[in-house]
């Protein structure tokens, strides 16, 4: 009998030696889910809180500073006129794929910024700005400046990686979305360096000719260029303006227009005389009728399949057909 209890509370002991370590680390783990942050709220307790969609909690970050938070984007692109997208918010949300965010951890929250890695707890080393229109860039790129004011970009994936290295004085991205995505594309950026502007890919190569005036809008095949110095050509009107160029520099249209922008396909133009009509960018012939507006700042279109709605003040003011 006695060997039976000494059997049985050995038996105990390994039991209790087993499994109250798992009792006491669940304990612990569920007061820190139901107490840590009951309401789920970024900022909370010193510390930044990361929820996924289904608001199940991916990480924390301790915070240094009272500003603490997530870093205001540096969009300089209106500087230089450029057709870029403009989100409807300017609230930073800078956590992306659930698992990096963009942080300013600083009494100046304009520097020392950095992309935390909340899954790993890891962290880049600190920059100027940076960019993703909001809404974030194609293959999880991100344009950074870095504290020599330089441009580059960035791709976060497993290993965060230099694309282009910081040697430009300007890079940016014009108003197009990727394909079935809600994010910019980002096959081709326009870089300027050196009071140059062109186009380069992915790779850093450069893919067309070199302009000394800002590119502002582009395809496949045409670059828009806003004019900001005095020309000497037969087309200047003394004023800024707009011009199309092929990649390889050759001038398409006759200068002269207050407006070029190119759209799914179409170019929106804005001559001398302030009439607005949309050519194609395949064929540069009309396809639709002259307009006048009074403010063109507030003109877009919308292409669809069969017609193009023409916004001013945000209510259609023409329907194209384009069939």
């Amino acid at each position: 009998m006695k060997e039976h209890k000494k059997v049985a509370f050995i038996i105990t002991i390994v039991l209790l030696a087993i499994f109250l370590p798992f009792t006491v680390l669940s304990i612990i783990f569920h007061k820190k889910y139901v107490d840590g942050n009951p309401n789920h709220d970024f900022h909370y307790n010193n510390k930044l809180w990361f929820y996924d969609e289904s608001g199940n909690l991916v990480g924390t970050y301790d915070c240094n500073s009272e500003s603490c938070g997530y870093a205001q984007e540096t969009i300089r692109d209106p500087l230089y006129g450029i057709n870029y997208f403009k989100a409807a918010t300017t609230e930073p949300v800078a956590f992306i794929n659930n698992r990096f965010a963009v942080i300013s951890d600083s009494q100046n929250a304009s520097t020392d910024i950095f992309v935390y890695d909340v899954v790993n707890g890891t962290k880049t080393d600190t920059f100027l700005g940076y960019k993703m229109y909001f809404v974030g860039i194609q293959d999880d790129y991100l344009i950074t400046i870095n504290n020599e004011g330089k441009y580059g970009v960035v791709k976060l994936g497993d290993v965060i990686k230099p694309v282009i290295e910081y040697q430009y004085d300007f890079i940016a991205l014009q108003n197009e979305r990727a394909n079935g995505s809600k994010k910019i594309k980002s096959d081709k950026f326009i870089a300027q360096m050196d009071g140059v502007w062109k186009l380069i890919d992915t790779s850093n190569n450069t893919v067309t000719s070199s302009f000394s005036s800002p590119i502002v809008s582009y395809d496949d095949r045409n670059i828009v260029v806003k004019s900001t110095e005095a020309e000497t050509d037969e087309y200047y009107s003394g004023e800024e303006e707009y011009r199309l160029y092929s990649y390889d520099g050759a001038q398409l249209l006759p200068g002269g227009n207050r407006l070029l922008r190119i759209t799914d396909g179409y170019i929106e133009v804005v001559d001398e005389n302030n009439l607005y009509y949309i050519i194609s960018a395949n064929t540069y012939e009309r396809v639709s009728n002259s307009f006048y507006f009074d403010n063109i700042s507030t003109l877009f279109i919308d292409v669809k399949d069969t017609t193009i709605d023409v916004y001013t003040d945000g209510k259609v003011a023409q329907t194209i057909d384009i069939q």
